[in-house]
């Protein structure tokens, strides 16, 4: 409730009750009429002068009144355990004793805000600047964590395995809810640069693109998958919400698992995209409006891949000896056969993996109190910040060249030694997006300014960013510079 210093009055709010006697009902809507001063009386964190509230009748008052206490009191119909979970008998992984040590998911979306169901994040990061927070309009990267970790707290719902630890790697353009090709690039990048601070072992991309990809942008996204699944990373991507279309990026890629949304009964969701190797639930899934804590109903493959990124993290945590190719052998061994394809199983996969006692021990009834997930080694590093001071953000400029137009000169005036600085080209295609890209590494440094010549058609803009090549610091923030037209030499 808003709280004003002056003595000007203010709504307090519109409340609708309806009263059902047998078949009749009736709508009584309240309102109250409000003056605020620190006072004696406090509803709903306003101080309200006694005497300063009129109301058309006595009676609504008292149901207003009534009313607050009712909304401050803790929601007791919070789902403990969800459709999801049952659909995918995971039940016992809320209750189950969690292991001695929990990977992380690093969840490459549009940023995580801090609510009661998202409080176990491990750390927030971004790409672009230093706004980790959810920087989308929709609040999809809060929605995506609460759908994995969310606790059993009487707010919202609960995730698929409450003590999961999040990192969430903001990657999306502030205000948007798309991504473009250099925004899965990099999330994925940083996710494998900080695989070993966090212990990940899983990288969710729960935000599909249905831009296609040129060649360079293919062979560059495949070599940075492999990197990824070659430290021991399983990549998980929504199949996309196309209504029976193809896989849209990056779920296309080869050694990304590509999850499509299902139904409990195992058919696939209407707007579900074809051909992913494994189905979760994406129609009528439990999830939490991450700005009231309400329950809602959520549908897309989202979802789906959330899910499939925290049981992944869960069957991960209790065999850490699993690599990705084992992992996901026996996340689609556990499977059950339906009529979209194989449906994700959770108790089946820890059972083919050896976990049966895991299962069958699980407390079945009752909520668990909010899991403390265990932070990293304590080594004087602060928790939410990457191991080593950050490289210094690029200072470049990048222009072209008089007498050759196509070529462009890029200009570095902070390269540090032992560093390499990584170019990305963003060139306007048919459409008004910027959508190819072409990858310059620049490994020779200079002590104090760098330069490289490159060739490069129609590009508009560069990305770039500084990466120690020791990997002894974290990669630096990220600068985008415009590319301006060719300079025009003088008579």
């Amino acid at each position: 409730m808003k709280v004003l210093n002056g003595q000007k009055p203010f709504r307090v709010g519109t409340l609708a009750l309806i009263l059902s006697f047998g078949r009749r009902s009736t709508r009584y809507r309240l309102t109250a009429t409000c003056r605020v001063r620190e006072g004696r009386q406090l509803v709903d964190g306003a101080r309200l002068r006694r005497r300063g509230c009129g109301f058309r009748r006595w009676w609504n008052a008292l149901l207003v009144v009534a009313a607050y206490a009712l909304l401050a009191q803790p929601s007791a119909a919070e789902t403990v355990v969800t459709s999801q979970a049952r659909s995918t008998v995971a039940e016992f992984l809320v209750t189950a004793a969690p292991p001695s040590t929990i990977g992380a998911v690093c969840m490459v979306d549009t940023g995580v805000e801090l609510t009661p169901d998202t409080a176990s994040v491990a750390a927030r990061i971004s790409v672009w600047d230093d706004l980790v927070g959810d920087m989308s309009p929709t609040r999809h990267g809060t929605l995506v964590a609460a759908l994995i970790t969310a606790a059993p707290n009487s707010w919202g719902t609960v995730g698929i395995w409450p003590p999961a630890r999040v990192v969430s790697v903001r990657a999306n353009v502030n205000g948007a809810d798309e991504f473009t090709v250099p925004s899965y690039y990099h999330g994925l990048q940083r996710c494998d640069e900080l695989a070993s601070y966090y212990g990940i072992t899983v990288v969710l991309m729960a935000l599909g693109s249905a831009a296609s990809l040129t060649e360079e942008q293919a062979a560059a996204m495949a070599d940075r998958v492999a990197s990824a699944r070659r430290r021991g990373l399983n990549v998980v991507a929504a199949a996309g919400n196309n209504g029976g279309g193809a896989l849209e990026t990056p779920a296309q890629l080869p050694g990304v698992l590509s999850v499509g949304g299902a139904a409990a009964d195992g058919s696939r969701c209407a707007l579900s995209a074809v051909g992913a190797r494994l189905q979760a639930p994406g129609c009528g899934v439990d999830a939490t409006d991450p700005i009231t804590g309400a329950g809602v109903a959520f549908e897309g493959t989202t979802a789906a891949a959330a899910i499939t990124a925290g049981a992944l993290s869960a069957l991960r945590s209790w065999r850490p000896d699993l690599g990705p190719d084992a992992a996901e052998q026996l996340l689609l061994a556990g499977a059950r056969a339906s009529p979209a394809g194989a449906y994700l199983h959770v108790a089946g996969a820890f059972r083919a993996a050896g976990l049966g006692a895991v299962v069958d021990t699980a407390p079945k009834l009752g909520p668990v109190p909010p899991p403390t997930p265990p932070s990293p080694p304590d080594d004087g590093r602060p928790d939410l910040a990457p191991p080593a001071e950050r490289l210094a953000r690029p200072r470049v400029v990048v222009r072209r060249t008089a007498r050759r137009p196509r070529r462009l000169v890029v200009r570095f005036s902070n390269l540090p030694h032992g560093a390499a600085a990584t170019v990305v080209f963003s060139v306007r295609s048919r459409g008004s997006r910027p959508d190819r890209m072409r990858r310059v590494g620049i490994l020779r440094t200079r002590r104090r300014a760098s330069y490289a010549v490159v060739r490069s058609l129609q590009a508009i803009r560069a990305t770039v960013h500084y990466t120690d090549l020791a990997r002894r610091r974290p990669t630096s923030a990220t600068t985008i510079v415009r590319v301006g037209p060719a300079r025009r030499a003088r008579r």
